[in-house]
């Protein structure tokens, strides 16, 4: 395997895995104050993305920790929508639009156009939970482990 092979798995390895922390922290919590649900929806949505757009290209270093970061944040989604006990019609369409609009652009655009609009959502995301920290008067549902990681890799 060639450096850039590896340093791929590693990279998303690393990605997929600092959903983890979330979802273990909300299972002991069992609350999920402090967790923005339109990141993780948003999150969702790019994890399809990222998963077609894999099978796409056919790099399996690409489907196989999108798909494992699609199901984490479907498992954050759930247990956001169980936990303030929202509708499913309120909740799942956003991740589910997404991730066919990412679709649509890796399919009618090109691999270029897909890498920059993908990006959106997770700033949009990223924003969604720093207004939820800001404005949450209790975040023990957020995990400080996953907010740090996500940190360091976004940077």
């Amino acid at each position: 395997m060639t450096m850039v092979v590896i340093w791929g798995w590693v990279c998303a390895l690393a990605g997929t895995f600092a959903s983890l922390p979330q979802v273990v922290r909300l299972l002991r919590a069992g609350t999920s104050d402090g967790v923005s649900l339109l990141m993780w929806q948003l999150l969702l949505g790019v994890g399809i993305g990222w998963t077609a757009h894999g099978f796409t290209v056919g790099h399996a270093n690409v489907v196989v920790p999108n798909l494992a970061s699609a199901l984490f944040a479907a498992c954050v989604v759930a247990m956001v929508q169980r936990d303030r006990g929202l509708p499913s019609a309120r909740v799942w369409p956003l991740g589910i639009i997404v991730g066919i609009a990412c679709i649509a652009v890796e399919q009618f655009g090109s691999s270029a156009l897909f890498g920059i609009v993908v990006i959106l959502p997770i700033a949009v995301g990223a924003l969604g939970q720093t207004r939820d920290l800001l404005r949450s008067p209790d975040i023990t549902g957020l995990s400080g482990s996953y907010m740090v990681v996500a940190f360091v890799l976004q940077g």
